[in-house]
């Protein structure tokens, strides 16, 4: 978890210079609570000890917030598999006040159904999804039955129109071109494991990377039809 830190943060870097920003970024890779030994193998989904981390991270992020000496600084959380659980938690139990932007990926629910119950909005959070992806794509599909809100990656239509969105806004994770003049093109990310692999080569450490930069406007979305 160090080295993806460091590596997605290397990418933010590479991102910032191509695009004139500054180039102060740091990542700090929390694991101040305890997981479950193997969400695959629960009997009975739980959020206990996701109740139990989440006002350890909720406390961190404000006291991040509150060391800093920089008061145009911005924070993004990023949350994998259960993890994403947890941050959801904290985000509606005051987190979202220190928070600027989040991600939530390979998440089997966070506790939502809406971003407005994060105390976050559509233009800074967002989801990613592998197509091949079993914990998210399975059992977000029975997040409702546990009682965890919305299935992550829910496609609904709005009453206003017939085009199909997600629930929350998605961003990409196949692999593609990134909208910056002149950059590389990205590869995609498979399976559980590998959003925050190899940040520097794949889609989905790009758009980590944008996000961390607080340039939403730089990440490639995904639709229910792209």
């Amino acid at each position: 978890m160090t080295r993806e830190a460091g590596e997605l943060r290397n990418e933010a870097v590479d991102i910032a210079t191509r695009v004139n920003e500054g180039t102060n970024i740091s990542t700090v890779a929390w694991t101040g609570y305890q997981p479950p030994p193997d969400i695959v193998s629960w009997d009975t989904p739980s959020d206990d000890l996701a109740q139990a981390g989440a006002p350890k991270l909720t406390s961190f992020l404000q006291n991040l917030d509150a060391a800093s000496h920089n008061p145009d600084h911005t924070t993004a959380l990023f949350g994998h598999s259960y993890g994403s659980l947890v941050s959801g938690i904290a985000l509606q139990d005051g987190a979202s006040s220190a928070v600027d932007n989040a991600v939530m990926y390979g998440s089997p629910g966070f506790q939502a159904s809406s971003t407005a119950q994060l105390g976050m909005t559509d233009d800074n959070f967002f989801v990613m999804t592998t197509p091949n992806d079993h914990i998210s794509n399975y059992i977000g599909e029975a997040a409702p039955l546990h009682g965890w809100e919305s299935n992550p990656n829910e496609i609904i239509s709005d009453l206003d129109s017939a085009v199909p969105r997600y629930r929350f806004p998605h961003l990409q994770t196949d692999a593609g071109l990134t909208p910056i003049p002149d950059y590389e093109y990205k590869t995609g990310a498979s399976g559980h494991s590998e959003y925050g692999g190899d940040a520097g080569e794949r889609m989905t450490g790009y758009n980590l990377a944008t996000i961390l930069l607080d340039r939403p406007d730089l990440s490639v979305a995904k639709t229910p039809i792209s």
